[in-house]
């Protein structure tokens, strides 16, 4: 029906009809036949500072890629995606550069910090040119394998770590566009989950790479800090421009409540649970979407005496903060394989609704001149 939609408004505009609607409804059209030929899917972490963003990307890994709470996080977006081979190597991550422009644009936007004086922010900004330079010949995108030609987990450690000093370096903040992770560690085929910074940004173009994202995702991971269970204002604008710009995105999003496992008593974790998940079902989360989990846990060796205090503290706690990381992969993992193809079906039929009865029917068909079969009413909707 897309398809037939579509060659009708072709046709009217070569016909030179004058109707303002019709490259607003091809346009529409256009995006329901792209979202509806996607072969993967993009589901975006999205949070603010201390939300936990890093350690339950690390705990997807397995590994500590991301920086902690004690280290500087830069602006580089990650995105892990399904593992991929090579002429026989694994590739293990590929690292994407900023073209000239779009680095002289965030170059220029450089600021001085509170506590910098103009010698100092003269030298960071000399220091930005020095290290692109130096790495330039690796433009636009530098790639690392896993070639099984020597020790795997030394290979794998060395690119971690090299990987952690472009995330934790200041200085690769307007060098480096996105670093991507290919990790077997995924629940699910076919989709790439995205770590998308800048909305806490100073910087617009930061700000607006990160609605962009959302834009085109399909579906969402909110981090909330259980620590403060009340959403905070930065928090709740962050929410209310994902649901301006993505239809029906409450549909398809998911709260992760973090950061519960530091409470004393349980007592205290059942009273911020409480609240924080009272919030998030105000604020239009589904309450099946709704997960409390302690993903810290999944990186710590289980023969260490931090393993075993945690996990007795957080099943003293309930059984939802201790199942709570694999639940939440589960959950995520069935929503892409069943429910995603539906809320992709409702958008098609909605959008349809909205824009082609009320354009269509109001202007084109008003002489009954659509194609067979394209007559549509809302009950056919």
């Amino acid at each position: 029906r897309i398809l037939q939609c579509l060659q009708f408004v072709d046709r009217e505009i070569k016909s030179g009809s004058t109707d303002s609607n019709i490259n607003d409804i091809k346009k529409n059209l256009l995006k329901l036949k792209e979202l509806n030929n996607k072969q993967s899917h993009t589901i975006c972490i999205v949070g603010l500072e201390k939300a936990g963003k890093s350690t339950f990307i690390n705990a997807l890994l397995g590994y500590e890629l991301l920086p902690t709470a004690s280290e500087r996080c830069t602006q580089i977006r990650t995105v892990l995606k399904p593992t991929f081979e090579d002429d026989g190597q694994q590739l293990f991550a590929t690292v994407k550069f900023y073209d000239d422009q779009e680095f002289r644009v965030f170059f220029d936007k450089m600021t001085k910090k509170t506590d910098e004086n103009q010698q100092q922010f003269d030298q960071r900004k000399g220091k930005v040119m020095e290290e692109r330079e130096i790495i330039k010949g690796k433009f636009p995108e530098e790639h690392f394998y896993i070639t099984g030609r020597i020790d795997e987990n030394r290979q794998r450690a060395g690119i971690i770590d090299q990987l952690h000093k472009y995330i934790t370096g200041e200085v690769y903040v307007n060098i480096i566009k996105e670093i991507a992770i290919y990790t077997d560690r995924l629940p699910g085929k076919n989709y790439e989950l995205l770590d998308v910074p800048g909305f806490d940004s100073p910087i617009k173009e930061h700000r607006d790479a990160g609605l962009q994202a959302i834009k085109t995702a399909d579906a969402f991971l909110f981090l909330t800090n259980g620590q403060q269970p009340s959403l905070t204002q930065p928090q709740i604008r962050l929410l209310h421009e994902i649901q301006e710009n993505h239809f029906e995105a409450m549909q398809r999003a998911f709260a992760i409540i973090t950061n519960l496992d530091l409470c004393q008593t349980p007592a205290t974790y059942q009273d911020h649970y409480d609240k924080a998940l009272n919030e998030l079902i105000e604020k239009n989360f589904k309450p099946e979407h709704i997960y409390v989990t302690c993903p810290r846990l999944q990186i710590l060796d289980r023969n260490t005496e931090e393993f075993h205090i945690i996990n007795r503290k957080i099943h003293s706690f309930s059984d939802d903060l201790a199942q709570g990381f694999e639940r939440s992969k589960d959950g995520i993992k069935k929503f892409i394989e069943y429910e995603l193809p539906k809320t992709h079906l409702k958008q098609l039929t909605d959008l349809g609704r909205m824009r082609l009865v009320r354009h269509v029917q109001n202007g084109l068909f008003m002489n009954h001149t659509g194609p067979n079969g394209l007559a549509m009413d809302n009950n056919e909707l």
